[in-house]
């Protein structure tokens, strides 16, 4: 399959579009990242496969990795507010209660340090291996040939749980606590 020039600027397009209803979502009292959301979204989506914000400001038009960091650790965003407008668009254009399905899958994601949130040494089953990574549950939607992400939680292996310094260190609100990876995927379960 070619993907065309017309193809991407479609797909950027809709991207937009897509996010033009998000927008409330990204505003506090004093800031708006709707701005930083849209570039990280795109560099999600179109940039190498390697997926950190050196790369993304490379391919990205107009970003900048500081300002791309600072969205992503720093900034005040009501992302609950954007999974759950997400959910609700899903259930209105493909919901469909006889043949829709929710599925729950683990993935990991290969990390080189160990400051990441959840790093450590652990099954990584996109690479067939124990591995440094992180581990991510997700939950998906399915109906036909339509997929869609509905939710996510890092999974936060209980050493990382019980050690105060890294958690702080790496900004873990204290009411995270160790679950299993079936107990993430039944309170994303429970949320419906």
């Amino acid at each position: 399959m070619e993907l065309m020039v017309l193809d991407i600027e479609n797909a950027v397009g809709e991207l937009k579009e897509f996010h033009a209803g998000l927008h409330r979502f990204f505003m506090t009292k004093t800031w708006y990242v709707a701005g930083q959301a849209l570039q990280y979204s795109q560099g999600l989506l179109f940039g190498s496969e390697r997926k950190n914000m050196t790369n993304m400001e490379t391919t990205v038009p107009d970003s900048d990795h500081q300002a791309l960091q600072h969205f992503l650790s720093n900034s005040q965003w009501d992302e609950e507010g954007v999974i759950t407008e997400i959910q609700e668009r899903i259930s209105e254009l493909v919901g469909n209660p006889a043949h829709g399905s929710l599925h729950f899958d683990e993935s990991g994601f290969l990390k080189d340090g160990a400051h990441s949130v959840g790093t450590k040494r652990q099954y990584c089953g996109r690479f067939g291996k124990v591995d440094n990574c992180q581990v991510g549950v997700f939950q998906g939607y399915a109906m036909h040939s339509y997929r869609a992400l509905m939710d996510k939680r890092i999974y936060l292996p209980r050493g990382w749980a019980e050690d105060p310094v890294r958690r702080e260190h790496c900004g873990v609100p204290a009411e995270v606590i160790f679950k299993t990876k079936v107990e993430l995927a039944l309170d994303m379960l429970s949320k419906e």
